[in-house]
């Protein structure tokens, strides 16, 4: 059974892309267990031009992208630039 990371990898090396996988939001309460929330919202170039419907944290992709693209953009709040 191939692991996350080695499928990000070989996806990678097949055509250079942009990589997303779901990921879970978690809430955190005090006393009591975590409430776990799966994101996996339907993605395309519109609904990233209209709203963000990506976490940072569950994309993978080529270095050489920030060449093409530029950093990031210290003015937008958190990571979701």
């Amino acid at each position: 059974d191939e692991g996350h990371l080695a499928q990000i990898v070989r996806a990678l090396e097949q055509k250079p892309a942009l990589v997303l996988r779901p990921c879970w939001l978690v809430y955190e309460t005090h006393g009591s267990f975590p409430h776990r929330e799966l994101f996996d919202l339907p993605t395309s170039a519109e609904s990233l031009r209209e709203n963000n419907t990506i976490i940072g944290s569950s994309i993978a992709y080529p270095r050489a992208f920030h060449r093409e693209l530029g950093p990031f953009d210290p003015d937008v709040g958190s990571y979701w630039d």
